[in-house]
């Protein structure tokens, strides 16, 4: 297979491009990127079957939960979920995840394409419910990722040298995307509300240290003393100052 790595960053890549749209806004707080990231592995779950099955049995590696066809059906279910998860209903609901189906399958489907291209293993059940046999494409440029701990070793780096060719180019396609006005405008609108709690905390810390400032003064005051307002602390100061009296003499 390839790598983990490169499977993510082309899911993340796709989910970028698809999170520009605003269709996808109910959905942003959740992060476009991440879900095409985590959908750009998913497949690759499959190797929990090992456990019960062969490699190259019909739920093996590579096989049916790789295929197009189990993706057709996977990528409406998960856009229905991913839907719910943030809080869609009815209309909304329905229309977000008609539109998002179709870009959880292209990132499904990059998955076994980028398996297909490899040069080892037992090739990718393409063609299901056609025919069930495993199968790679002609042109297969990308050396076969070792699985597990193998992955650290040589061929592992081997492995990641040669798909940089592939992740290296949508790392970037990822960093100059520009975001577009919408995208912005809720980006701010989320950063403003999570202040708010701050902002207001802050507003709270000042009221109480006025508070405990106007108290300090209060006991500074004699006892017994009658509290002068602000016309007869300014006469009395007035007062205090030599030449003060002449001054304002006619």
């Amino acid at each position: 297979m390839s790598s983990l790595i490169t499977h993510a960053i082309v899911g993340a890549t796709i989910g970028g491009i698809a999170g520009r749209f605003e269709r996808f806004k109910p959905l942003h707080k959740l992060g476009m990127t991440t879900l095409g990231l985590l959908c750009g592995i998913a497949p690759d779950l499959d190797v929990v079957n090992h456990a019960w099955t062969r490699y190259q049995d019909f739920c093996g590696h590579r096989g049916f939960f790789h295929s197009p066809f189990f993706f057709l059906v996977f990528a409406p279910a998960l856009a229905l979920a991913v839907g719910l998860r943030a809080g869609l209903r009815r209309r909304d609901l329905t229309m977000t995840s008609l539109a998002l189906s179709p870009w959880i399958f292209l990132v499904l489907l990059s998955h076994s394409v980028l398996d297909a291209l490899t040069d080892g293993g037992h090739g990718v059940m393409l063609y299901f419910p056609v025919d069930s046999g495993r199968h790679f494409f002609a042109w297969r440029p990308i050396p076969v990722s070792p699985m597990g701990l193998g992955f650290f070793s040589e061929a592992g780096q081997y492995v990641l040298k040669a798909e940089s060719t592939i992740f290296v180019p949508c790392l970037i396609l990822l960093a100059v995307l520009p975001k577009p006005a919408w995208m912005r405008e809720l980006e701010a609108e989320l950063e403003a509300r999570r202040l708010a709690p701050l902002e207001a905390r802050r507003a709270e810390l000042e009221e109480l240290a006025q508070s405990l400032e106007a108290r300090s003064t209060n006991a500074e005051t004699p006892a017994g003393a009658p509290a002068k307002d602000g016309a007869d602390q300014a006469e009395a100061e007035a007062a205090g100052r030599p030449g003060a009296a002449e001054s304002e003499a006619p």
